[in-house]
């Protein structure tokens, strides 16, 4: 895809070591974006969280962290400061029920 249209592909993964291991071992010349799990809690980080941090350590490619609140188990500064401490990820998202979430969150 990258050369065939121009452009990089993206996925969204609950396990970014199974996933960054296979396609190293497919195309290793791939260049993708990835969205994947990242939070202080650990939160749906599989297999878990170790592994997880020391996959990204290496990551190449881009990365998005997401669930960054941990379905809401922590508060948005802590998040916050924990998410921005972790090498390697290149932006971060979260995603809200209502509209009242949102404004609590990021104001």
């Amino acid at each position: 895809i990258n050369r065939k249209y121009d452009c990089e592909v993206g996925f969204v993964t609950m396990n970014y070591p199974l996933l960054a291991t296979k396609i190293a071992n497919q195309d290793s010349d791939l260049k993708y974006r990835v969205c994947l799990n990242v939070n202080k809690n650990g939160f749906r980080m599989n297999p878990c969280k170790d592994k997880v941090l020391d996959k990204i350590k290496y990551a190449k490619n881009h990365l998005t962290a997401m669930s960054i609140f941990a379905s809401g188990s922590l508060f948005p500064d802590e998040a916050i400061e924990y998410i921005t401490s972790v090498k390697g990820l290149n932006s971060y998202l979260f995603g809200s029920s209502s509209i009242t979430n949102v404004k609590k969150n990021i104001f």
